[in-house]
């Protein structure tokens, strides 16, 4: 028996995670130019001169060398935090997230972004020793980068639907912006 489209965009979803699942429902003309705006980079003044744009990915499964692809397109540096792929972040030792942090403080360093964020609870709250995080910003700094922790993207983590992975990464963007509270 064929597989429905709808069978199919669940194990692209499954699979690749949601920025896999919406890249593929835009190539099948499946979303509406209207409700989603293509994304753009922000600019090199909306980083106030700091420099190359960069960006740290958690790990190197699927999603994350997903992200790090479309990152890299949209003219981001990428740092996976912990380099070697695996199906599940549950296969990850807490030492490698810690190990992936020590590294990720000479690049900060080195970088000096404004802002880190991390895709997934687990995985900042492994890196940095801590029991628990919530959503978004964390009130403190890492390196002098403000710190932010965002759902992980993965069609694996299904507390986290599309719609509300777009609102929070767009209000990690809207920080961004001059006159945003959140800095």
């Amino acid at each position: 028996m064929a597989q429905t489209r709808r069978q199919f965009l669940q194990q692209v979803g499954i699979t690749g995670g949601a920025g896999v699942l919406y890249s593929t429902m835009s190539a099948l003309g499946l979303t509406g130019v209207a409700e989603t705006p293509a994304y753009a980079a922000p600019s090199r003044a909306d980083l106030n001169g700091r420099g190359t744009k960069h960006v740290v990915v958690l790990g190197a499964g699927i999603a994350g060398l997903t992200s790090a692809y479309e990152l890299l397109k949209a003219g981001y540096g990428i740092t996976n935090l912990v380099n070697r792929g695996t199906a599940t972040a549950d296969e990850l030792a807490p030492a490698e997230f810690v190990a992936g942090r020590k590294r990720l403080a000479a690049k900060v360093r080195r970088y000096r972004p404004k802002t880190l964020a991390f895709l997934g609870v687990g995985a900042y709250c492994h890196a940095f020793l801590v029991k628990e995080a919530r959503i978004g910003p964390q009130g403190k700094n890492f390196e002098g980068a403000e710190v932010w922790v965002l759902p992980n993207p993965s069609g694996l983590n299904a507390n986290y639907q599309l719609p509300e992975l777009v609102k929070l990464f767009r209000s990690l963007r809207q920080s961004w912006q001059p006159g945003s509270t959140s800095r």
